[in-house]
Formats: structure tokens, C-alpha cells, sequence
């Protein structure tokens, strides 16, 4: 034989992220070639991965160049004998499969070898897959019957090209017999929640497996989830094919509605490939007593299409608001009283905040002693719930209940129409000084769309709102006090308020407050929350009738009586 120097091949020795392993799975250094040892075949598996797979736990039998590449798995295995007839050379490679990033119950052995027989170098790949690890217990199963992965094997295959490195090709990936893909896609105002993806086959979402948490609960506008089930050999055995079912809430705009859709798509193995897909729009969760919706403003249209051959399908379930005309607000008011009843009108709320009634000023309580006292006072508030299309709201109206159930499922707080309140005040009176109260009513105004199903067509009335009294709070309070014309008033007992006033001038003396018994709304009145921390005022006093506007997209006038009773405490006794 013709013998000549062989170097060790350049990949070895190149940034490939290989790294000699031993046989336990402990990092060593490359062995030095000795003097006998210039000539040399080596034998490189190339292992490439099918989608979502990979091996973890990995070790090997001996000495190797392991590496790592994307996709795949490389090692190899080196004979010095250049003659025939010396002993074939091996190096298994032991795994557990990885399946969309979750840990299977399969692992793979793969054994690659390589001797010089005939004057000639031959190298093989032997493959196979158990359930569990063949080192402890595992069992090999039949690749045709058993199996959901499979491997390629190569039997002793001559190389003729001399090369000191001779590559060896293998893969390892899942056995399809069919696929069908989901791309689940909101759009518009409408977005997805409280989601469900499920498949009696082989599941990856979002590019994992389904076994592992990710966040496709919730689906955004324009931004869409995507699942994969495939049917393989020897899983699922009661199914044909390819098949998973999702549900979702229907948000809009960022608010849960009462709608949800329930999508389906089949991928059926057979002769041909047969393909069935379904997305129907719910009253309340399908999976949780909800039924088929009569009339809904939402729609799931899907759109079919072969990704690789009948056997992998996929289908866009896109889910939006069905086709609306919007209207004016007088048009709005006549649809909504009209037309606006349950199965056929939603709301939608887009917003809230807390607004205020314009500033009624409480009935003055004069001092004309020496000595501060304190008045207490008992009293009522009844606020009512009004829109911007309506000056009252009555609880018998069917779209007030859609108003009402919309937003306690949005903001989890209890919607009032009406709401009778009774309070207790403690009212310092400073002596030589007039005291009174300033009270803001308050509210939160919810804003939002309706959508109002009539003849066959939707409409959407925007930027409605409802103005409804705080259950748990009766606005905000600022505690006034001016010093009393005549008498020895000290201004530091009223800081910061008019230093003299004439209680018996009407509302001229007291700097435009109602004299007792009435009280008018004195718009853009401020409050101050520091002298509010400092009076720990909470209500007005007297008996008064309080007229306020509430904001909205028309100012409705509200008339509600403030009832109050008075009782006197004299310092010296405190009663």
C-alpha cells in the first residue's frame, strides 16, 4: 500500500464548536497524534433534526469530536489501521428527545463506525429509538409500527475519495402522517382572550410544545397565533388525522365582550387528504354552557391553503367586527331606544374616569361666641345614574342592563342606577367665625360604543357615555370659614378664606355662598385636597335642594335633595 503523511483535517481545528467528549460526557483535551499514528481515517455523523427536534442529556461511548451545530448534531470516530482486516471502529452517541422544547419519553441511539477493509475505508450509521433510555431499561420500538420518530441508518458504505474525514449523513425526526396548521388573527378593534388551544395529537404553538407555558391566552390585533397538530405513527390511534380546536373570548377595543369563537380544523388521512375547518361565533364560552349566536357584530372568516402537498393544510381563522355603518347621535338616541335589546346590541367601553357635579355650597353655620364648636349633621344623597342620549336611566331599560353588565365585565366594579346615601359630619365652627361646606358630587363617566343590530344591518353609535353616582364615596368636600363683621375675629382661626363676612347678608355677605335653606351650583369652583386632609370634610350641611350638571356629551340637569339634621354641641358640655 501507497502510504503518505496525513494532517488532521482543518475542521477540527477550525471555530466549528466542536470538542473532543469522552466517553462519560466530560470535556478532555485533543489527543496528540504519536508517530504512529500519521495515518488515519476519520468517520463524521451529521445528524441533521427535523422541525422542533433536538436531543438533550447527550453522551457517548468514547472518546469523540463533538459539536452542536443549529438544527443537528455532529461526532466522530478515527481508525489508524491502514491495512485489512483490522477491527472496525465504533462510537455510540446516546440522547433524549426533545420535542418543541419539552423533554419526550423517547430517546435515540446511534452508533457510528468505520474500518478499512478491501484496501478501502467504509463507515456506517446505525439508528434507533426507545422508550425510555436504553441504558436504563428503555425499550426499542419498531420504527414502522412503534414509533413516532424515526432516524435514517446506513449500512457499511465504501468511500472512494481517500479524504481523511469522510462525512456521514443521519436525521432524526418526527414521523407525520399529517399536519394542519391554525393561524388565529384578530384584527381591527378586536382582540382575543381567556384562550384554549387543544389537540388529542402532537401540539406546537407559537413554535413550542403546548406542554409549555407561553402567553397565547391572549392574542392582539395584528399579531397572530399560530399552532401546528400533527397526526403521527403510533399516537392517537382513534383519530384519522390531524385535528385541534380553539376558543377565545372576543375583546374590543380592550374590553371582554359576552361573545367568544370556537374554530376547528381537521386534516384527515385517508386515500386522498380530506380537509375540514369551522369558526363559529358564541354567546358566552362554548366550553362552558355558551350557545351559537343568532346575531353577533363580530365574524371568524377562514382561508385555506396547502403549505407542503394536501398533507400539510393550513387555515387563517380571522376574527373582526362584522361590516358597520356608523351614526349620528340623534340617529344613535332613536337606535338605541328602538332596536337596543339583548342578543342584538353590545356595548363597548373604551374608557372611564371620575368627574365631579359642579360645587354646591352647604348652608352657613354662624358663631358668634368666644369658643369653637363643633356641629353634627345627618344627612342624604341620592344620585342617579344619566347618559349623554337620556337625562335619566331607568333600570327596566334593556340597554341599560347591556350597559351595565358590559362594564362590570370590563372593570369589575357594581353598576347603580340609583344610589340613597346617608352621612354623618363633624363641622368645626371656629369662634367669631361663619363655617360651611363645599361639596363636588361624584361620579365616573364611562364612554363607549354601542352596536345596535336593525334590519339586518349593524350599526355603531360612538362616544356614548354614562355618568353613574359612586357607590362607595360621595364626591369630594372642602371645608370654608370666614370671620364674622363686628366681632373679635382672629383671621388666623379662618386662614386663607375671606378675613370678614356679614352672615346675615345673604349670598353677597358670604362671598356668594346660599344663604341656609337653598343652594345654587357654582361651576369651576376648586378643591383643595390639602385643606381637605386638614378638615377631613366628607359632606355638606343644612337642608338643602342641590341642582348639578353632569358631564357628558350633552349636560343633563339632575335635581337631588341633601336632608340634613342638625345637632349642636357646646364645648364646655360636649353634647
Amino acid at each position: 500500500m501507497n502510504t503518505r503523511s496525513f494532517t488532521r483535517p482543518r475542521l477540527w481545528a477550525a471555530a466549528l464548536a466542536m470538542t473532543v467528549v469522552t466517553g462519560v460526557g466530560v470535556l478532555a483535551a485533543a489527543p496528540a497524534a504519536t508517530a504512529d499514528e500519521v495515518w488515519h481515517r476519520t468517520a463524521h455523523a451529521q445528524v441533521s433534526f427535523g422541525p422542533y427536534v433536538a436531543l438533550d442529556s447527550v453522551r457517548y461511548s468514547a472518546d469523540t469530536v463533538a459539536a452542536h451545530p443549529s438544527g443537528g448534531l455532529e461526532w466522530t470516530v478515527t481508525t489508524y489501521d491502514y491495512t485489512s482486516g483490522g477491527p472496525a471502529h465504533y462510537v455510540d452517541m446516546t440522547g433524549r428527545i426533545v420535542d418543541g422544547g419539552a423533554p419526550s419519553a423517547y430517546w435515540t441511539k446511534m452508533t457510528l463506525g468505520i474500518k478499512v477493509a478491501g484496501g478501502g475505508v467504509y463507515t456506517s450509521l446505525q439508528c434507533a429509538i426507545y422508550s425510555g433510555d436504553p441504558d436504563a431499561g428503555g425499550t426499542a420500538l419498531d420504527l414502522d409500527t412503534a414509533s413516532p420518530y424515526t432516524c435514517a441508518s446506513t449500512d457499511w458504505t465504501y468511500d472512494p475519495s481517500h479524504s481523511s474525514d469522510v462525512p456521514v449523513p443521519g436525521t432524526l425526526e418526527s414521523l407525520d402522517w399529517a399536519t394542519v396548521q391554525g393561524v388565529v388573527e384578530p384584527k381591527g378593534d378586536v382582540s382575543l382572550g381567556d384562550g384554549r388551544i387543544e389537540s388529542r395529537n402532537r401540539l406546537i404553538i407559537d413554535g413550542a410544545a403546548a406542554s409549555i407555558a407561553h402567553d397565547y391566552h391572549t392574542v392582539t390585533s395584528g399579531t397572530p397565533v399560530i399552532w401546528t397538530a400533527y397526526k403521527r405513527n403510533a399516537e392517537a390511534e382513534d383519530t384519522v388525522g390531524a385535528d385541534a380546536t380553539f376558543a377565545y373570548r372576543i375583546y374590543d377595543s380592550g374590553a371582554p365582550t359576552g361573545y367568544w369563537v370556537l374554530g376547528e380544523a381537521i386534516n384527515e388521512r385517508s386515500i386522498v387528504f380530506k380537509h375540514t375547518a369551522s369558526c363559529v361565533v358564541y354567546q358566552g364560552d362554548p366550553l362552558a354552557g355558551g350557545v351559537p349566536a343568532t346575531v353577533t357584530p363580530y365574524v371568524c372568516d377562514t382561508t385555506p391553503e396547502n403549505i407542503s402537498g394536501a398533507g400539510y393544510w393550513q387555515v387563517t381563522f380571522a376574527v373582526q367586527r362584522d361590516d358597520i355603518v356608523d351614526v349620528g347621535p340623534a340617529e344613535a338616541a332613536r337606535l338605541i331606544r328602538t332596536d337596543c335589546v339583548a342578543g342584538e346590541c353590545v356595548f363597548v367601553p373604551t374608557s372611564s374616569a371620575p368627574v365631579f357635579g359642579d360645587v354646591i355650597h352647604g348652608a352657613p353655620q354662624a358663631n358668634r361666641t368666644g369658643t369653637e364648636k363643633s356641629d353634627s349633621y345627618e344627612f342624604s344623597i341620592k344620585k342617579g345614574t344619566t347618559s349623554s342620549f337620556e337625562t335619566t336611566v331607568s333600570t327596566e331599560a334593556d340597554f341599560f342592563d347591556i350597559f351595565k353588565s358590559s362594564v362590570e365585565m370590563k372593570y369589575g366594579v357594581e353598576i347603580s342606577e340609583r344610589i340613597d346615601q346617608t352621612y354623618t359630619h363633624e363641622l368645626p365652627v371656629p369662634k367669631y367665625s361663619v363655617a360651611w361646606l363645599d361639596l363636588r358630587p361624584g361620579f365616573t363617566e364611562y364612554t363607549g360604543d354601542y352596536l345596535i343590530h336593525s334590519n339586518g344591518v349593524w350599526y355603531r353609535a360612538s362616544g356614548i357615555t354614562y355618568t353613574v353616582p359612586i357607590k362607595d364615596g360621595d364626591g369630594s368636600y372642602m371645608s370654608e370659614c370666614a370671620g364674622i363683621k363686628g366681632l373679635p375675629y382672629d383671621p388666623a382661626d379662618c386662614a386663607g378664606h375671606p378675613p370678614v363676612v356679614d352672615p346675615d347678608g345673604g349670598s353677597a355677605g358670604l362671598g356668594g355662598a346660599a344663604p341656609t335653606g337653598a343652594a345654587t351650583p357654582i361651576a369651576g369652583s376648586e378643591t383643595s385636597a390639602a385643606r381637605l386632609a386638614e378638615t377631613g370634610g366628607t359632606a355638606p350641611v343644612g337642608l338643602l335642594w342641590g341642582a348639578f350638571s353632569l358631564l357628558g356629551l350633552g349636560s343633563v340637569l339632575v335635581t337631588v335633595p341633601l336632608v340634613a339634621r342638625r345637632r349642636s354641641r357646646r364645648p364646655e358640655s360636649g353634647v
